[in-house]
């Protein structure tokens, strides 16, 4: 016997350990995979779209599906591959040595089990096999139905990631369906035929069969669908329910049933709805067609049905998360799109004279979960969504757009005075504390507001898209005005692209699914030969495009000041990371850690209460972090000395980073509590020049003479890295000693460095 896990296993696992917004994303593929194989014919013609759509919502890097054969060999054979454009090396399946690791892994894949391995628990040779590949994990899913393994999905990643129990579950849903597809396939002929230009129409196999008169009452009945329907005989059946009708929920439907056999003389995959007698109800599938006597009368109808129940309520689950927040209930983004959508139609048409889309976004929800626990902040997320609705009322609806987003959509107010009450009420709301499991917490946030009409002409927007980024825009003014503020969107802000648009959507759900990812370059001490640091830099990793290089979003991102929550994770990550390093011995315990701050960093009201939680959560010592601020920025604002002082005084290192591409003023630089100057890669790499290696040199000097560490930039050849010792700077980072590295590569990278 198999081990597959039910359905009700499969959603009460896929409900835990995942983002409610990366198990939204896993939900709407499994509705597309769904589609994909209910209106095409054969799997076999979607196989690559599915394969895409998994590798993409996974993450992974590789996906392939490998049959079996139909005679019940033990052998797999290589259906399609999907791969990841961006990478440069190849699956591992589809070579044949790989069959080393599948022969060991075959018997649980036979006995339904899904298969996950990661680098530490292979065989040496396995080990070695996937060191070609750059593998760091494998997921194999069997392709299972009615107690037979018919092939297998495998899905690899080459990053450090592990396969969430939830993912797992997730995918089962998706392979389980395939694997039907897969089975309807391999045994047409228990099919049952309904007309010569049906053949090649795929069917399950059938659970029951019966006939009906033309009139439509019940002649015979067979014991499988006796047993299916929840009685003990033909005769015990018969007796209760004597015509088809009785049975249905709906009674439009056993109409149109009838109406569609009258017709065309078959049905096919005809669905319905029936009551059960134990009080539940049965989705069923029925292939019917008539039977006709030498002259072509009509004697009787013979019919097969496949109980669909499963696979409804697996539709109905998906169907619903595709269009609600697993967590709170409420619509999620895409519905939320579609209303507003329909709002927009509706003013078109006159039904209605306005309407208004508030966002609500929470301060420093992050804390709140690293301090009290996931659990505490998803049932503060719950109780928050309660309060919204309850505030809310009748005038409009609220969604979840994901992590500590809300939304509110006002189609149902009678003038902007009413919109006003509402806003006040809900600034009230935020005023009252959440008691949850003994904590009493207190929450703060912004509130975004975008009419439907255009504030300069009066005209209606063209699309929900356009009406969410004023709303986004409106917040981020209310962010840098500070406390808890509601901002009506002013339309002198400056609009985006089309393009730049679709990015900053892009950036947001990345920010909700976790897609960017931490990588680090050594900093070294060129005048002692020794590792000093690590400054980290953030990459984002596209599902579908691979990574994405800073200097295509960090922009944008500061822009619309979504470079403050990024900013914030990559802190966190980064401080972690290097203390966990410490802990294990790969780093020495002073080995310190630079992390860039933005503007819109530098200036957020509550920074240094925030950068003291991360240490506090972290346990990184505040010497060994080094906050780097642009020139620019520290020179244009007479409150840069301040708030260079309150960082100060945390004890954390404080640098001008790419200096000497500013206008820095010596008096103001000596009043800056600095610790060091990144000297600017372009005069590193100049320093072939007489004239730039004297900038270097007087940037070294006056660096030296205020007392602080120099750091050069961009370090890529023998010769930049002798002059630089020569002319007495203390530190540099560069391509000649690292590129940045990911943190895998890191440990590699230690294990390896030799500075000459």
């Amino acid at each position: 016997m198999g081990q597959k896990r039910t359905v009700e296993d499969l959603l009460c696992a896929a409900r835990q350990g995942l983002t409610p917004e990366a198990r939204e994303n896993y939900l709407a593929t499994l509705v597309e995979v769904q589609h994909h194989l209910l209106f095409t014919r054969g799997v076999k013609q979607v196989y690559r779209e599915i394969l895409a759509k998994l590798g993409a919502v996974s993450g992974a890097d590789g996906v392939y599906l490998l049959e079996r054969g139909t005679d019940g060999a033990s052998g797999m054979r290589i259906q399609e591959v999907w791969w990841r454009e961006s990478k440069e090396s190849h699956p591992l399946f589809p070579h044949s040595e790989a069959w080393r690791c599948l022969g060991a892994w075959f018997k649980p894949l036979e006995q339904g089990q899904v298969v996950v391995k990661y680098r530490g628990g292979l065989t040496p040779a396995e080990q070695a096999l996937w060191d070609g590949y750059h593998i760091q994990s494998f997921l194999g899913l069997p392709l299972w139905c009615e107690g037979r393994l018919l092939g297998m999905i495998g899905l690899e990643r080459h990053q450090e990631q592990p396969w969430a129990e939830a993912e797992i579950a997730l995918l089962e849903m998706g392979t389980s369906a395939i694997a039907c597809k897969l089975q309807q396939q391999h045994q047409p002929d228990k099919c049952s035929p309904v007309s010569d230009s049906q053949t090649a129409l795929f069917h399950p196999i059938p659970e029951g069969s019966f006939q009906t008169a033309p009139d439509g009452h019940y002649l015979k009945v067979s014991p499988a669908f006796v047993h299916l329907m929840g009685y003990n005989s033909p005769e015990d059946f018969l007796r209760h329910v004597p015509h088809p009708q009785h049975l249905y929920v709906n009674p439009q439907r056993y109409l149109d049933y009838r109406g569609k056999l009258a017709q065309d003389d078959f049905l096919s995959d005809f669905e319905y709805c029936i009551y059960h007698p134990t009080g539940t109800r049965l989705w069923l599938s029925e292939n019917a067609h008539g039977v006709r006597d030498e002259q072509g009368k009509l004697l009787y109808y013979n019919s097969t049905v496949v109980n669909i129940t499963e696979r409804r309520q697996i539709q109905s689950q998906l169907e619903y998360y595709a269009s609600h927040d697993p967590l709170t209930g409420l619509m999620n983004l895409s519905a939320f799109v579609s209303h507003i959508a329909t709002a927009l139609e509706q003013v078109k048409a006159d039904q209605k004279e306005f309407f208004v889309v508030l966002l609500v976004d929470l301060k420093r929800f992050q804390v709140i979960n690293q301090s009290l626990g996931h659990l505490i902040g998803d049932q503060l997320l719950i109780e928050l969504a309660h309060r919204l609705e309850m505030y809310v009322g009748s005038y409009g609806r609220v969604a979840r757009l994901g992590g500590d987003e809300f939304a509110v959509l006002l189609d149902q107010v009678n003038d902007y005075e009413e919109v006003g009450e509402l806003v006040d009420n809900l600034e009230e709301g935020f005023a009252d504390p959440f008691w949850i499991q003994g904590h009493e917490i207190f929450v703060t946030g912004n509130i975004g507001i975008a009419r439907s009409h255009r504030e300069s002409t009066g005209e209606l927007y063209d699309s929900p898209e356009q009406l969410l980024r004023n709303a986004y825009r409106a917040i981020e003014q209310a962010k840098r005005q500070g406390g808890y503020t509601a901002k009506l969107f002013d339309s002198t802000l400056h609009p985006l692209l089309p393009d730049e648009l679709k990015l900053e959507i892009a950036l947001r759900k990345a920010l909700d699914n976790q897609e960017f990812v931490i990588y680090f370059q050594p900093i070294i001490s060129i005048q002692k030969r020794e590792l000093y640091g690590f400054e980290v830099l953030v990459r984002w990793q596209h599902p579908q495009q691979g990574i994405i290089p800073p200097q295509d979003f960090i922009p944008l991102a500061e822009e619309t000041g979504l470079i403050i929550p990024l900013g914030d994770w990559v802190l966190y990550q980064a401080c972690q990371q290097v203390q966990n390093w410490s802990k294990q011995g790969i780093i020495p315990e002073n080995t310190n850690l630079s992390v860039n701050l933005a503007a819109q960093q530098f200036f957020v009201p509550d920074l240094v209460p925030r950068i003291q939680e991360v240490l506090r959560l972290t346990g990184l010592a505040p010497y060994r972090l080094r906050l780097e601020i642009t020139e620019g920025v520290i020179m244009s604002n007479e409150q840069a000395i301040e708030r260079l002082q309150q960082l100060k005084a945390l004890g954390v290192g404080l640098g001008i980073d790419d200096f000497g591409t500013g206008y820095s003023s010596l008096s103001r630089l000596q009043a800056f509590p600095l610790d060091t100057l990144k000297i600017d890669r372009s005069f590193i790499w100049n320093m072939t020049s007489q004239q730039e290696e004297e900038i270097v040199k007087s940037i070294i000097n006056l660096g030296r003479g205020l007392g602080l560490n120099l750091v050069a930039e961009g370090i890529e050849t023998a010769d930049q890295l002798e002059s630089l010792q020569a002319l007495g700077c203390q530190y540099g980072q560069g391509y000649w000693f690292a590129k940045p590295l990911s943190i895998g590569a890191v440990e590699q990278w230690l294990e390896e460095f030799d500075f000459n």
